[in-house]
């Protein structure tokens, strides 16, 4: 697995060898990744759309959490648009993304 930083946008997602490359998780909407494996590979990966509260109030603002569902659908279709160039297909439960590996 390999997590990218630095541009501070949601990037997509590409999927190498059974493994996911994150080029960019992104800042103020993103996702958390949940990684299981079997003990040597990677067997499942689901995406936590979360949000910091940029909008929220100031003792709040930066603190992580959960997306509503709205933010969430919107979190799942910008980055199922980014990945697909990648060829990595993402499915969404309505709570949470699941990366087809």
């Amino acid at each position: 697995m390999v997590i990218g930083t630095g541009t501070h946008q949601l990037k997509g997602i590409e999927i190498y060898r059974g493994c996911p490359i994150f080029y960019s998780l992104g800042n103020y909407r993103s996702v958390v990744p949940v990684i299981e494996t079997d003990g040597r590979r990677i067997s499942s990966v689901e995406l936590v759309p979360i949000e910091l509260g940029f909008d929220d109030p100031s003792k709040e603002k930066g603190m992580p959490y959960l997306a509503d569902n709205e933010t969430s659908e919107e979190i799942y279709s910008r980055l199922s648009a980014l990945s697909r160039e990648y060829g990595t297909h993402l499915d969404f439960d309505g709570r949470r993304i699941h990366i087809q590996l």
